[in-house]
């Protein structure tokens, strides 16, 4: 597991935390987010402490046609929806994650998951 990949758990937990109507960060995230080099796991962080917008995020994923960010970036900005109560939105974020051109990562099982336990309308 790559040092950067290793943050992803970090990430993972701020989700779950949300989830459960807890709004704080895990310990540390915020100040370790900060002194990440620059680079996509940074970007990511810097987007779910609400330091970026989710516009600019999702257009940093999709500026270098690099498939794992964009996949990265459907899921936890449709993640972000979900848990601001916007289930369709974050719906049609999630199915773009599941393409089946992303099937090969973690995000796009997340998806899947999350689009299961959706109501279809």
């Amino acid at each position: 597991l790559a040092p950067e990949r290793a943050n992803y758990t970090r990430f993972y937990l701020l989700l779950n935390l949300r989830r459960l109507h807890r709004d704080e960060a895990p310990a540390g995230l915020v100040e370790a987010v900060h002194g990440w080099p620059a680079g996509w796991t940074k970007t990511v962080g810097r987007f779910l402490i609400g330091e970026l917008v989710e516009k600019d995020f999702v257009a940093e994923a999709e500026k270098n046609d690099e498939q794992r960010q964009q996949c990265e970036a459907y899921y936890y900005a449709g993640m972000v929806r979900l848990l601001a109560g916007k289930p369709a939105d974050a719906r049609e974020l999630f199915l773009k994650c599941a393409d089946p051109g992303m099937k090969n990562y973690v995000e796009s099982d997340l998806a899947l998951m999350e689009l299961a336990r959706m109501p279809t309308k």
